[in-house]
């Protein structure tokens, strides 16, 4: 296998670099929650900023894969498939659809075991992306429930002591 010999390093490049992609569907996730809790409040005013922020951070993480996935993908290709990068440049400039599906062909002729280890890593990638996304929603609204249970604590906390010193007698009167 490609990623266990000379792709290491390229492999092991693109598991850390999506550490940083969790980070940031978590980030996601987090002003996502925001943004639906402020539209919920009919906060507009707030909830235009938390929208942009959340469409900038979803906007980051977009491109982080795309470019993590491309520059591993682009080093696999160089490195599994020699003979691929002639084949390529020997064919006629046809549309993008037609020249990928002579790749496929190709590699199905002269590199079977590539395409299956490309086969293989994609739907890795894709598993541990669905994966990271599901605990990285998980843990967002893990974060948003403690918040919210922290600020009725606070609330709880406050009343309790002021009932205790005597000050929700005072304010009860004051509101009627």
């Amino acid at each position: 296998m490609w990623v266990l010999g000379d792709g290491r390093k390229h492999f092991l490049e693109f598991l850390r670099n999506t550490s940083i992609q969790f980070f940031l569907m978590i980030l996601v996730a987090v002003s996502g929650g925001k943004f639906n809790a402020l539209i919920l409040k009919h906060d507009y005013k707030n909830a235009f900023p938390m929208g942009f922020i959340t469409i900038v951070i979803l906007l980051l993480l977009w491109l982080a894969a795309h470019a993590n996935i491309k520059n591993f993908f682009v080093e696999f290709k160089r490195g599994t498939t020699p003979g691929l990068k002639p084949y390529l440049d020997s064919l006629p400039v046809q549309n993008l659809k037609k020249k990928n599906r002579l790749t496929i062909i190709y590699l199905a002729k002269h590199g079977k075991f590539a395409l299956a280890e490309a086969g293989l890593l994609i739907l890795g990638f894709y598993f541990s992306i669905v994966f990271g996304a599901f605990y990285s929603f998980e843990s967002a609204q893990r974060f948003l429930s403690k918040e919210k249970d922290r600020s009725c604590f606070s609330v709880v906390q406050t009343t309790s002591l002021s009932s205790s010193s005597g000050l929700a007698g005072s304010s009860n009167n004051s509101a009627e």
